[in-house]
């Protein structure tokens, strides 16, 4: 190969490993297609020998994975977020209309807001009563009497 070739070869080289991270977004790519480029631009200024380019792209793709890759997997977390419906479990209510078993639906005042319930264990609750959120199905609260 001749010497002019070698830095186009590193840059296809980083240009795979881009494509590659661009398709998977893992963070572990990219790091070597930087090191491509580093090894490209150090052997088109120093014309090294091949082995030293290898040393060079492969020393710096890992220490660039090593050192980066647990800050950057921390920065990527995403947090599930709690909808409003998963936010009322757990939580107290007051029945409004009286909540029955698995076939007849009350209502339940949670949070200040209207939601259909039913009672886990079939038993039957008034208005005014407290209960606190143990399930959702669907779009109905179950619910059991508070202590």
């Amino acid at each position: 190969m001749l010497l002019w070739q070698w830095p186009l070869l590193w840059l296809a080289v980083g240009a795979v490993a881009a494509v590659i991270e661009g398709l998977t977004v893992q963070l572990v790519s990219i790091w070597f297609a930087l090191s491509a480029g580093v090894t490209a631009l150090v052997t088109l200024m120093f014309r090294p020998a091949f082995s030293t380019q290898l040393l060079i792209f492969s020393i710096l793709g890992l220490v660039l994975l090593i050192s980066t890759r647990s800050f950057v997997r921390k920065k990527m977390q995403v947090r599930k977020e709690r909808t409003n419906a998963d936010r009322a479990i757990g939580e107290t209510g007051i029945v409004t209309k009286t909540v029955g078993d698995a076939y007849i639906a009350g209502r339940v005042l949670v949070n200040g807001l209207d939601w259909a319930a039913k009672t886990q264990d079939g038993a039957s609750l008034e208005p005014g009563a407290h209960v606190i959120v143990k399930a959702i199905q669907g779009v109905t609260l179950l619910v059991e009497k508070a202590p």
